[in-house]
This record gives structure tokens, C-alpha cells and sequence, in this order.
């Protein structure tokens, strides 16, 4: 399955966002599960993170994802998750805002 992720690895909104091909980690580790994103936002905190002078740096100009705040279906649950199951609908966010990623399947 195909796998795109809006990200940016410069400073700017909203110009700086592009849709860009991921590779996503399979499986998912024993305490992870895997959503397929169907509504995400983009919050004060996403907005300020792009438009910080600092992506300048050198070791800072990967590709940065977006969207901490998500909202979608369970498509994959590591071998510890008992909570949550394949089908699931969940909502959360991530506390890694600058590794995060805004992630649609392209099939």
C-alpha cells in the first residue's frame, strides 16, 4: 500500500507544506498500533513549529511532519495492545510534534 505524508523541511506556512511518499514501518512494534488518518488538524503548535527561524540549521532540515491531533481507524495493532483492534475507531494525538505525520494511503 502507497503512503503519502504532508511534511516540510523548511520554515514558512503555509507554503513550505508538501504531499510527500512515506515508507511506514511494518509491523507495528509490540506496544504500537497503526492508524489510517482520516481527519487531522492543524493547531496553533503545528503552525508555529513551521514558522521557526531554527529549520535553518543544518541537522534540522529533514522532512518534518504535521498533525499532531488525529483522528481514524486502527489498521494494524502490536502483539502487547489489548485495548484496541484492527477496525477501531480512535482519535489522539502524538507528543512528538516534529516526528509526527499527517498520513493518507494513496490507494
Amino acid at each position: 500500500m502507497a503512503f503519502k505524508a504532508w511534511s516540510y523541511s523548511t520554515p514558512g506556512y503555509p507554503s513550505c507544506l508538501s504531499l510527500n511518499p512515506i515508507d511506514l514501518p511494518h509491523p507495528p512494534k509490540e506496544t504500537e498500533i497503526h492508524v489510517r488518518v482520516q481527519a487531522a488538524a492543524l493547531n496553533p503548535v503545528d503552525l508555529q513549529l513551521m514558522n521557526l527561524p531554527i529549520w535553518y540549521i543544518p541537522g534540522l532540515r529533514y522532512q518534518k511532519g504535521t498533525g499532531a491531533d488525529f483522528a481514524g481507524e486502527v489498521i494494524a495493532v502490536g502483539s502487547a495492545v489489548k485495548k484496541w483492534k484492527t477496525g477501531d475507531q480512535v482519535w489522539g494525538f502524538t507528543l512528538s510534534p516534529v516526528r509526527c505525520a499527517v498520513v493518507i494511503s494513496a490507494d
